[in-house]
This record gives structure tokens, sequence and C-alpha cells, in this order.
């Protein structure tokens, strides 16, 4: 941002005053657009700074202009412990009747005894209370709190409001370190947003709070409950199961939901049989599955259509075993490893375009994880999370198989190479060990289906000269930090990432946003 004006010469202040209004506005909207969160800031309340108030202490004229904008003052920014009540009541009225962006973070906490005692509430409610004046305004509302009663309480000041603008609601309850989790059912009942008046929304993320999935809100027609006919994100992150929806329930919710192009749900805490129906969703492009349970995820991958989708990531804990494999494979999960023909029709393997996952087992057979990579025929981008052991054979494995691998149904008359994943061109790694990745590109170029882009988390040991040999020899190798705590949702943007050139724009924003530092190209 600028100087302070005093510091300025007088030169300096008639070219400031010399650039036309339209341009600063521009200038004002731009300043405004590029403001990011990320989920260290979250965490750990590091937060980027509003520029509004800044601009306008620069000069006169700049303060003239941007209170001559209201729409610069329409994104809302409260921080547990750091908010100012007369700055709120300043955005709120020179934003005027523009549609507003509630951002609250109410974390991070001081001291781990700051949720008891009787007045624990109070200060969040009175923030909502305020903001309730303005709800139909409301045009998003985000918020992430490291208490769960705070997050399960805004619940039941969201109930009554009428919201007719908002596209956009995101409610996250996030457990801190080392801390037990929340449990709602002890002290309220589950609560269901906007059960009065209804919201139309496009993005929905709800994230361990205590709702109330069986409401007709959520279970009921569009016309009487929340409208998802217009509903493109929907993210259920639900990794504590007793808050999470039933499968039936989130069925219920899909099958409302024409236009969704993502879904990311957690844990289900359905018990054996599951009573599903046929869900068909025409527009779906990117699904992300938390896995606990075999026959959850069988039983919705075979209930579940989606003609469309592209990008796929599973969540567990382990690397793939043979059952899991049955499951993705469409496969009865016991099932003991058999030559298999590949299906008549594209199955949901065979769709994807992007794969985040586990490595499958070392010691399962070379023809079961065989496969698998198979039917993952039309996989351009593959993220691998292996976890890093001293005695670790899953990543090499995988690696020589998709160098030496045969698929059992190449035919003569194909156009591809007899090679697994013979379109795959990004792979993206954690904590590889050193002298395996050399070997790997040097074997996908002898057999015709190079490897372009390579990230990986490298550790600070990795040895030098063979990051240099990757620099030499493919068009892009980044590191990635942190790479299972930014995991989440970004396989489209590792997707997106895959075909963007490189040195625009849209590829720095995307490293960004996937949290990658791509190394300089060598001179």
């Amino acid at each position: 941002m600028p100087r302070d004006i005093d510091s300025r010469s007088a030169g300096d202040r008639r070219t400031i005053r010399a650039i036309p209004t339209e341009v600063l506005c521009q200038i004002f909207r731009a300043a405004k657009d590029i403001q990011r969160f990320t989920k260290l800031d979250d965490v750990n309340g590091r937060y980027p700074s509003f520029d509004q108030i800044t601009i306008s202490h620069v000069c006169r004229q700049w303060r003239d202009n941007a209170l001559g904008l209201p729409e610069l003052w329409t994104s809302l920014l409260i921080i547990r412990d750091s908010y100012k009540w007369d700055h709120i009541d300043m955005f709120l009225q020179r934003s005027q009747s523009q549609p507003l962006d509630i951002i609250i973070r109410w974390c991070p906490r001081r001291y781990e005894d700051e949720v008891t005692g009787a007045n624990f509430a109070v200060p969040i409610l009175s923030v909502l209370s305020m903001l309730s004046l303005h709800s139909h305004r409301w045009r998003s509302f985000d918020l992430i709190g490291d208490t769960g009663n705070a997050v399960n309480f805004t619940l039941a000041v969201l109930r009554p409001l009428r919201v007719p603008l908002l596209r956009r609601l995101s409610l996250k309850y996030i457990t801190p370190p080392n801390e037990g989790r929340s449990a709602p059912w002890q002290i309220m009942s589950p609560i269901a947003p906007f059960e009065v008046f209804g919201a139309q929304l496009e993005e929905l993320s709800i994230a361990e709070a205590f709702v109330d999935w069986g409401n007709p809100v959520f279970t009921g027609p569009n016309s009487t409950g929340l409208d998802f006919t217009g509903l493109r994100s929907l993210i259920l992150c639900n990794g504590f199961i007793p808050v999470g929806p039933t499968m039936p329930q989130l069925f219920s919710i899909l099958s409302r939901c024409p236009n969704l192009t993502m879904l990311h749900c957690g844990a289900f805490p359905d018990e054996s049989p599951i009573q599903l129906f046929d869900v068909k969703l025409s527009a779906l492009q990117s699904l992300e599955l938390m896995w606990y349970n075999n026959e959850h995820v069988a039983a919705l991958l075979h209930h579940l259509s989606a003609p469309k989708l592209r990008s796929f990531s599973l969540k567990c804990a382990l690397s793939l075993a043979g059952s899991v494999l049955n499951a993705l494979m469409e496969r009865p999960p016991l099932l003991e490893w058999a030559p298999t023909p590949l299906p008549d029709t594209l199955s949901f393997l065979q769709r994807l375009r992007a794969l985040r996952t586990r490595t499958p087992m070392a010691f399962l057979p070379a023809q079961w994880r065989h496969g698998f990579y198979e039917r993952l025929q039309d996989i351009h981008v593959l993220i691998l999370e292996n976890m890093s052991a001293q005695n670790d054979k899953d990543l090499p494995t995988a690696l020589v198989d998709l160098v030496s691998g045969t698929p059992a149904n190449h035919g003569s008359a194909s156009t591809t190479p007899a090679v697994l994943l013979p379109h795959l061109t990004t792979l993206v790694l954690m904590s590889p060990q050193s002298g395996l990745l050399r070997p790997f590109v040097e074997g996908r170029r002898d057999a015709g289906v190079p490897l372009k882009r390579l990230f990986a988390n490298f550790a600070s040991d990795h040895p030098a000269l063979e990051v240099e040999w990757l620099r030499q020899n493919l068009e892009v190798v980044g590191t990635v930090r942190q790479f299972l705590e930014n995991g989440d949702g970004n396989v489209e943007t590792w997707l997106a990432l895959d075909t963007e050139p490189v040195d625009t724009a849209r590829f720095v924003e995307l490293c960004a946003e996937v949290g990658c530092v791509v190394y300089p190209r060598p001179a």
C-alpha cells in the first residue's frame, strides 16, 4: 500500500491527484479482489489485511473515491479477540445496500479453558445479532471456529433468518491439537439453518457442525426447504461420525442437486445393510470421499451415476488393500484376484482424468495392482499419498508398476503403448525416497509416454543432483509443502495445473492454491 502521504514530495502528491477517478476505482476494486484466505490463516490467526481503510487514509481524493464505492466495503472480516465494533458498523454503513460477504474466524483461542463459563457464547452471539439486521443482504457467510459451541450456536441464529441473496454458506469447526471434540448432543438438539424461510444456495460447506440432516429443509422438495436447484458445490467433511448425515440422507440431498459439479463427503454413521436408491448427477465432475468402511464406498459408487466425473480423491489412513481396490473396481469386496475383462461400458475409474489416493499395498499380487491401474486408462494427473517409512515398499512398487507393468487387456489394435497409465503427464508425490524418481522418469520416456510435470514434498536432505537432473529433463519440477494439510478438494486444481502454460498468471495462481513452489527453469 502507499507510504505515509507526509513523506511524499509535492510532485508525488500531484501525481496521485492526477490519476483519473475511473482508474483509481479499478485499482481499489482489484485491491479488494486479490485478498485471499488460506487454511493456515484459519488455524493460526494469520489473516490478510483489508485495504479499504488504508486506501481511505492516503489523501482526500482517495478517501472521497473510496467512500463513493459502496462495493469496496462489502467484505467483512471478523476475527475473534481482534474485531472492533466501530469497524463492523462502518463497513455495514458504507456498503449501503450492496450484497455482503461475511467472513468470521472465531479462532484461535488464547487459552484452552475459554470454552467454559456461563458467558462464553456472548461475544459471538453479539456479533451475529448485529449482522442479522442485514441478513437480507448476505451473499456469502463463512464461519470457522475452534469451539464447537460457537459453530452450533451460530446454526441456531441462522435458523429463522431470511436470506434471499445468500449463495454461499460455509460452517466449519476445527478441533485444536490435543483437545477433545465437542459433544453438542449433550446440551442441544440438532438444527437446520434457514429452516423458516429457506435459501437458494450455490455452495454449501459444513464440517463438524451439529446439523439436523433429517429435517425436511434438507430432505424435502426444493420448493419447501433449501433450494438446491442451483447448488454446484457440496462439501460435508464430517470426520466425526456422530454429526454427519446418513447415506440415505445424503442421497436425498443429492437427488435435489441436478447441477452439482463438486461433491466432498466424509464418514457415514450407517450400519449394514444400507438401503439406497439410485441417483444420477449429470453435471458432477469432482468427487472426494473419506474412507472408513468398504461397504459404504462400494454402495455409494454403485448407486451414484456421474457420467461427467473426471477427478476423484480417496482419503484413507493406510495404503490401498485388496478390498479397497475391489470396491473402486466395482467388484465384490472380499473377492480374491482373478483376471477380469474391462467393462463393456465406461466404469467409474475409466472416466477419471485425475486421481488422489494412497498407493496400493506392495504385497498384493502384481496382476491385482495392474488391473487397478489398467482401469485408470485416461488418467493425466496422479497424486499419491505414500506414507514415509524406512522400509516402505508401496511407492517404489507403484513406480515400477507404472514403468514395466503391462495392461492385461491391451489389444494389438490399440493406438496407445502397452504401458499402464499411458496418458499420465503430471505426478504428485509425498516424501519420495532418493533414487526412485530418475529411473521412473527415464522408464516412462523410453516407453514413449514421457512424464512432463513432477511435484513432491522433497525432504531437506534429498540429493541435489537428482533434483537438478529432474529439472533438466522435465517441463516442470516443484516442491509441495504441507502435502496432507492442503489436500482437501484440490484435485481439480492439480488437473488445471496439468495443462496451464508455465509462467502465466494463472499458473502462478494455481501453484499458490495447491501450495507448491516451482523450481526455476535451468538456464
